[in-house]
């Protein structure tokens, strides 16, 4: 059974901030190009279903962009190598 797509565009190195999101809230990809990482569709889908609040959302953006602050700057998973 297929399942309708719908393609978003970010800006470079957002895909990263959204997968460490969607990790953080629970949202963990099984299988795919990114095994074991954030899973954004599952993110989106959860909020379109109202189980993602937004304090939740909130909170883990908020916790996702202060652990990236503390540390040192390194590519992100969405980034290929020699494309910055």
């Amino acid at each position: 059974m297929s399942r309708p797509s719908l393609n978003l565009g970010v800006t470079r190195g957002t895909a990263g901030i959204w997968r460490e999101a969607a990790a953080e809230l629970g949202y963990v990809a099984k299988v795919g190009k990114f095994p074991n990482a954030g899973n954004i569709t599952g993110l989106l889908e959860a909020m379109a279903r109202g189980e993602v609040t937004g304090t939740a959302f909130e909170n883990a953006f908020t916790t996702v962009r202060e652990r990236r602050s503390q540390l040192p700057m390194f590519p992100d998973l969405d980034e290929k190598p020699g494309t910055r």
